[in-house]
C-alpha cells in the first residue's frame, strides 16, 4: 500500500503543473521593433517576476513591467517621446514559458495598435508621444497548457484509494 503514496504524489505535482498558466516565471524578450522587422535587441531576455523586467534609461528611457497578465510600459526619460513613424513600437515574445495569446489596452497612452502574431506581442507607438512618468498598460493573455487526461488522472486516483484504505485500516 505504500507504493501508492509516491504515484498519488507525482499526480498531485503534475495537476499543479498544469496549473501554471501565467506569465510569472516565464522568460521574456523584449525588442524595439516595426510590426515585422526586429530592429533592437535590449539584451538578454528575462525572468518574469514581480520587479521590473527591462528598466531601460539608456535604451529610449522605457521601461518594461511584466505581471501575471499584464504588462506596463513606462516613460521612464526627462523628456517627451514622439514616434514620428506610423509603424514603430516594441515587440516582445515568451522564449520559455507560454505563450502570447492576446492582447487588449486597458489605460494610460493609447498606442496606434496592439497585436499578437504567431506568439509575438507587437505594441504600435507610431505617431504617439509620451511625456515624462506616463504608461500605457496592457492585459495579457497566454496559451494555457493542457489539460491533464484521463491517462494523468489514473495514478491520482489510485493513491487517492490508496489513502482511503489505510485511513481504513487505523
Amino acid at each position: 500500500m505504500n507504493a501508492f503514496r509516491p504515484l498519488s504524489l507525482l499526480a498531485l505535482a503534475s495537476c499543479a503543473l498544469s496549473a501554471h498558466a501565467n506569465l510569472l516565471g516565464s522568460t521574456v524578450n523584449a525588442r524595439f521593433a516595426t510590426s515585422t522587422l526586429d530592429l533592437v535587441d535590449y539584451g538578454n531576455a528575462l525572468v518574469v517576476d514581480p520587479g521590473v523586467e527591462y528598466p531601460m534609461a539608456d535604451n529610449g528611457g522605457f521601461s518594461f513591467d511584466f505581471t501575471n497578465t499584464t504588462l506596463t510600459i513606462t516613460n521612464i526619460s526627462n523628456g517627451g517621446i514622439y514616434y514620428g513613424i506610423s509603424d514603430l513600437g516594441y515587440a516582445f515574445t515568451v522564449v520559455s514559458g507560454s505563450a502570447f495569446t492576446g492582447v487588449s489596452f486597458v489605460s494610460g497612452v493609447a498606442p496606434a495598435s496592439a497585436s499578437v502574431t504567431a506568439g509575438r506581442l507587437y505594441i504600435n507607438y507610431g505617431d504617439t508621444g509620451f511625456r515624462p512618468g506616463e504608461s500605457s498598460v496592457f492585459s495579457l493573455t497566454t496559451a494555457s497548457p493542457a489539460a491533464p487526461g484521463p491517462a494523468a488522472m489514473g495514478p491520482f486516483a489510485l493513491g487517492a484509494l490508496a489513502s482511503l484504505r489505510k485511513r481504513r485500516r487505523a
